[in-house]
């Protein structure tokens, strides 16, 4: 092995080294972002799902009047049907009829 072999050996290890130390630096940082993920996301143990608070929706509201009722029209439960649903295309209402006559809707995904 020559000298000028071993002086571009020697110049890739270095190299490698300092790609190595980047690497290290950008697997710590993954590492971390991980465990915030899994702090801010991932259930207790023996819970199914993460509870959060759920914000209070009247507080939303600026105007009473707003708010939907069972009187309202046709057009403002469409409204707020849409603004429930939001940002959920795979999600749609489901009517279920009972054999009384009386009838439910709940929401069903949409399975491609």
């Amino acid at each position: 092995m020559t000298s000028d072999e071993l002086e571009r050996l020697e110049a890739e290890l270095r190299e490698l080294l300092k790609s190595r130390s980047k690497i290290d630096a950008r697997i710590t940082e993954v590492e971390h972002e991980i465990a915030e993920y899994k702090r801010k996301f991932e259930p207790e143990p023996g819970q199914l799902f993460k509870l959060e608070p759920l914000p209070d929706l009247l507080d939303s509201v600026s105007d009473t009047a707003s708010i939907v009722r069972k009187s309202s029209t046709l057009d403002d439960k469409y409204q707020l049907f849409l603004s429930l649903f939001a940002g959920r295309p795979d999600v749609h209402a489901r009517r279920f009829e009972r054999g009384d006559g009386t009838s439910r809707k709940y929401p069903d995904k949409i399975l491609f």
